[in-house]
């Protein structure tokens, strides 16, 4: 005969809360691996949950070695084995960004120095700069540099540096040292994420120098893709009031996410005729 066990009411609540507790702190560390970073704030909403159980979520993983614990959230201890690396960010949303590339096109003027970012869209930028418009180029990106170095009717300034892998780009006191010397007439600056009115870096070492190529330039042309308006993850690294225009692809819909931002001019570009353009 079988002996039965008795499960009380309460028992049975704890047993759930530890389940549920196990299972939150595995999404919790899935999330932080596939963007990089997490903040604490986006986890109670996620989740629905207290910010003192988010802080303890965050405590317990990095305790036990599975997240970095830092202000505001959490971080992946290596953000190179996320999709938050180069050669996976270059293939997503790749045909928005293009579109996007090429409207940036329309506001370059021949004989003047420009800055391009070290992210996903500026170097599909690069590759689509028109010819013979006598242009001098600052970055501190690497696969832009790369594209660039081919070009005759082309200066390249680089920013030097030490080497992020997972941006491939540099970054660090000589690449800041650099851009103090200086004047940049037009940036296209990219990001990870559009949030509130605020431009969020997936990369805390890239921060100061996004910064300082803002405040070397007489202009700033902030270059996304729809999805990033659509997540909230990142560095704060400025306010949509450093931007002068947004130039962004139509394949979401973001009114909801750019409400009160009318003093920001924003264009949307269609991908389909990109698209067709690409396939003729």
């Amino acid at each position: 005969m079988h002996k039965l066990k008795y499960l009380s009411p309460k028992k049975i609540m704890e047993d759930n809360n530890q389940l549920n507790v196990r299972e939150r702190r595995k999404r919790i560390v899935e999330l932080v691996n596939r963007t990089g970073y997490y903040r604490s704030s986006d986890l109670t909403k996620e989740f629905e949950v207290s910010t003192m159980t988010v802080r303890r979520d965050i405590k317990w993983l990095a305790n036990s070695g599975l997240v970095q614990s830092i202000h505001g959230g959490a971080q992946s201890l290596d953000p190179g084995n996320t999709n938050y690396s180069y050669d996976i960010r270059l293939k997503e949303h790749q045909l928005a960004k293009q579109a996007v590339a090429q409207i940036a096109c329309n506001y370059l003027k021949p004989n003047t120095i420009i800055a391009l970012d070290g992210g996903t869209t500026a170097f599909e930028f690069a590759r689509v700069l028109p010819p013979d418009m006598d242009l001098t180029v600052v970055t501190y990106s690497l696969p832009v540099m790369s594209v660039l170095s081919k070009r005759k009717d082309i200066e390249l300034i680089s920013l030097g540096g030490v080497l992020l892998k997972q941006t491939q780009s540099f970054v660090g006191q000589l690449t800041n040292l650099t851009l103090n010397e200086l004047r940049i007439s037009t940036l296209f600056l990219g990001a990870r994420t559009v949030h509130n009115g605020y431009i969020y870096s997936g990369f805390s070492q890239i921060i100061d120098v996004k910064r300082a190529l803002i405040n070397a330039s007489e202009k700033v042309i902030l270059l996304v893709d729809s999805s990033k308006f659509l997540e909230s993850v990142g560095f704060r690294m400025a306010s949509l009031n450093d931007i002068d225009l947004v130039i962004v692809d139509d394949s979401k819909d973001i009114k909801e996410y750019i409400c009160g931002l009318e003093d920001v001019e924003i264009i949307q570009v269609p991908i389909k005729s990109n698209t067709e353009r690409q396939s003729e």
